[in-house]
């Protein structure tokens, strides 16, 4: 594959669209993943196609000398191989049949492994043929090689803006539909002249078809949900059913269901006498998470129930409170709030569409909220918007609220929740007025009351028992819902005393009172004078979470991974990162790889040697580097930016394309002079170093600025690292063309091979280590990457 000009042409407009289609498909999968299963299930299909990828480069180092034969052709047949399986496996991923309830199958692991692992290397089939797209034209680039690979980062960057564009307007069907039109394009572009008419009216003609499926292909073929969904304890509710109102945003699918179940969120066993719960729907957060929104407007004597319920533990001890409240849902900590005498509500929703049911869908469940003017309603991050504001707040809210949107960070990390961390706590604790008080509400399972206890006294720095125990009430519902209350000072007896009396009428359990007696683990800890070794010898991981370590809802302890086999029963909410299950498919990927790659170099009779494994070691590192980079600069900036799609359209798209330009305009000059090559690994150390270092000193100080300004601020900050980034792939298809170019699909499968290694070990690091320590493991895995390759540069030189 040699030439100029023209001949050029179809190899860089088919590297381009195929790596949008890819990373557009990529991107669509973990959404497919968190309807159809959980989103931290995506991490594994993500993981396996990657792992897809990394098989496309043993496919070509075995057959790469047929494939020169008549390379355009083979390449335009990869590409309809792509765009044929897209659509297949798209049609099966949808109808694949999955459980709704994964629980009861956890006692067969190994028919749930079997499950999963189906839909898994279903995903992963055309990024195979994707991959051999990409892999044939690198290899067989030549001197070119730079060039190609900016191009295909350059599309895999246009790729992070079109996604989230396409499903905000026509949904996961619309995203699918370019991922195939991406695909026929270039096909068609790849296709060896002359093309006959057939062709190109065939192509034409698929073309029209899609345009005109793009706005309604995901009402004919929606999305299914996982069919139930848990509230609460024994509250549990059909989602299968045809929707009121479905709505795609760029980073989740928000239902709005009709289910009346006269249910209410928080309630004590005291309901003798109340009104009957006015008429309900059901919103829906990726079929994961659920809320009512209830009509209070139209029936306001029924706004009793609220005043009587947990909802309302704060606002019962504060006359006429300033209010904010992270998380509107439904609107019943703003109604509870509005009833108990409010003076001002500040209620802050992350999903526009969730307000949008409240102003346009069901304004008549809502009037009470819309039309008085003492409460504001807003969308954004609640910790963001609260970060930004100067005003003090009497009672600053948060209920049962859970940010498990589909970054395509988390497809590689998990669910990772910055609500709930040290800094966040401290946030909202800053942002009390002198009394104020912060109330969360999370499920009453003894590790995450534990956890947000721990995560509250870390953040209050460790004060001792006696500080500490006057300061925090717990309450809890026989929903399993517990409300932790933390008051800027201390509660006075009187108003333990009002609350005691509240959850008396009410019929709400008390879990730990300032005055005692309650008895519990809860109230344990909280009495402990040494806390540090409570939290250490507690069998359940329940130590303070930072937003360097901001799994919240991973409570297994590292320290005996295969123990914690038997917690894969638990519901996902609690079972994230569950060692047993990383560690396993670990394992299957090593193992994955190894036969990938190994076995077929066993086929052609020999292994590498000794050069040809620094070289591959090369490639390997800048895998394992590559991915523990994009993963951990993705976590760093999601609060600095203040939405989860803000993180996948600014940060990854910047990231991706100053590497391609790095490759781009750096490579050519910079990857020929091997004395200046060495700046690209320490300029990478030290940009790490500062990065871990500084990283939160950047978010405090910068936090107020305007979006567009932190929108400027992240790509100046993500440039320099991704245009030194952007060098030692093409430095190393240099050398291999140079020294040994047959090597190079074998580079292009163990880098594929060693990311998807990376986004798991990137994972379990950063659980028991935190970001900052996988960010500097990356750079140094730069440096020893370049060492393996230098040593083999300078003996090769020597040897000539």
């Amino acid at each position: 594959m040699s030439g100029s000009g023209r001949a050029w042409a179809h190899r860089y407009a088919a590297i381009g669209l195929i790596s949008c289609s890819m990373l557009t498909y990529e991107i669509l999968l973990t959404r497919v993943c968190a309807l159809r299963l959980f989103f931290h299930f995506a991490f594994l299909v993500i993981s396996n196609c990657l792992l897809g990828i990394g098989a496309s480069g043993t496919l070509l180092a075995l057959y790469q000398d047929r494939l020169r034969l008549n390379p355009r052709l083979w390449l335009a047949r990869f590409c309809l191989l792509y765009l044929a399986s897209s659509i297949l496996t798209y049609a099966i991923l949808l109808t694949y049949p999955l459980p709704t309830d994964l629980r009861p199958l956890a006692d067969h692991l190994g028919h749930l492994l079997l499950l999963l692992a189906g839909f898994n290397l279903l995903a992963a089939v055309p990024f195979l043929f994707g991959g051999l797209v990409v892999g044939m034209l690198l290899s067989f680039g030549g001197d070119r090689a730079n060039r190609l690979y900016a191009v295909d980062l350059l599309g895999a960057g246009l790729g992070c803006l079109a996604c989230p564009l396409f499903l905000a307007h026509w949904g996961a069907g619309g995203a699918f539909v370019l991922v195939a039109l991406l695909a026929l394009v270039s096909a068609l572009v790849a296709m060896p002249p002359p093309r006959g008419r057939a062709v190109l009216a065939a192509s034409a003609l698929a073309g029209v078809l899609g345009l005109w499926l793009l706005p309604t292909l995901d009402q004919r073929f929606p999305v299914p949900s996982k069919g139930v969904i848990d509230l609460a304890r024994n509250v549990q509710v059909e989602t299968q059913q045809a929707d009121a109102y479905t709505v795609w945003t760029a980073n989740s699918r928000i239902d709005l269901i009709d289910r009346n179940q006269g249910f209410i969120y928080l309630r004590g066993t005291a309901i003798d006498g109340l009104p009957p719960i006015p008429e309900q729907k059901l919103i829906l957060q990726d079929a994961a998470a659920g809320t009512f929104i209830v009509n209070w407007s139209e029936h306001p004597e029924a706004l009793v129930i609220l005043e009587r319920s947990l909802y309302s533990a704060a606002f019962s001890l504060k006359q006429s409170p300033k209010v904010f409240i992270i998380g509107l849902g439904g609107g019943n900590d703003a109604w509870a709030a509005k009833a108990m005498g409010a003076r001002f509500i500040k209620a802050v929703e992350l999903n526009e569409p969730i307000l949008d049911i409240h102003r346009e869908v069901l304004p008549r469940y809502s009037m009470g909220l819309l039309d008085d003017p003492k409460i504001e309603l807003v969308v954004g991050e609640g910790r963001s918007v609260l970060m930004r504001e100067s005003e003090l707040y009497d009672v600053i809210q948060m209920t049962g609220i859970d940010t498990w949107t589909a970054l395509r960070s988390g497809a590689y990390v998990l669910a990772e929740n910055y609500l709930y961390t040290r800094e966040a706590l401290d946030a909202m604790y800053l942002r009390l007025a002198p009394g104020g008080i912060l109330q969360i509400t999370r499920f009453a399972a003894d590790m995450e009351a534990l956890r947000m206890v721990s995560n509250i006294w870390a953040m209050l720095g460790r004060p001792p028992a006696a500080e500490f125990a006057p300061s925090i009430i717990a309450l809890a519902t026989p929903d399993e819902l517990m409300a932790i209350l933390l008051k800027k000072g201390e509660f006075s007896e009187g108003e333990v005393q009002q609350l005691y009396q509240f959850t008396a009428d009410n019929g709400i359990r008390r879990v730990y009172l300032p005055s005692g007696g309650t008895g519990g683990v809860v109230e344990q800890f909280i009495l402990s004078d040494e806390k540090e070794r409570f939290i250490d010898e507690f069998p359940r991981d329940i130590s303070p979470t930072s937003d360097d370590r901001p799994y919240f809802f991973n409570f297994s302890k590292w320290r005996d991974p295969l123990a914690s086999r038997r917690y894969v029963r638990e519901p996902t909410s609690v079972a994230q990162g569950n060692p047993f299950l990383l560690l396993s498919h670990l394992s299957l990927s090593v193992v994955f790889g190894l036969v990938l790659i190994l076995l077929p170099l066993t086929r052609l009779g020999r292994l590498p040697r000794v050069g040809e494994a620094r070289y591959l070691a090369y490639f390997s590192g800048l895998g394992l580097g590559f991915i523990a980079i994009e993963v951990s600069l993705l976590q760093k900036l999601t609060v600095f930016l203040g939405h989860p799609i803000y993180s996948i359209t600014v940060t990854l798209f910047s990231l991706l394309t100053f590497t391609g330009l790095g490759s781009l305009l750096l490579a050519g000059r910079i990857a020929t002079d091997d004395r200046r090559i060495w700046a690209i690994p320490l300029g990478v150390m030290a940009f790490l170093i500062g990065c871990a270092s500084f990283s939160a000193n950047f978010v405090s100080a910068f936090i107020e600025l305007p979006l567009p300004a932190r929108i400027a601020l992240t790509i100046a900050l993500l440039a320099p690292v991704g245009l030194l980034l952007g060098v030692p792939f093409a430095y190393g298809l240099r050398v291999l063309n140079e020294r040994n170019p047959a090597l190079i699909p074998w580079a292009w499968a163990v880098n594929g091979c060693l990311s998807v290694v990376g986004s798991i070990v990137t994972a379990i690091l950063s659980m028991n280590f935190g970001f900052n320590a996988v960010l500097l493991l990356a750079g140094g895995i730069y440096l020893v990457a370049f060492l393996a390759l230098r040593r083999e540069v300078c003996r090769a030189v020597a040897s000539a």
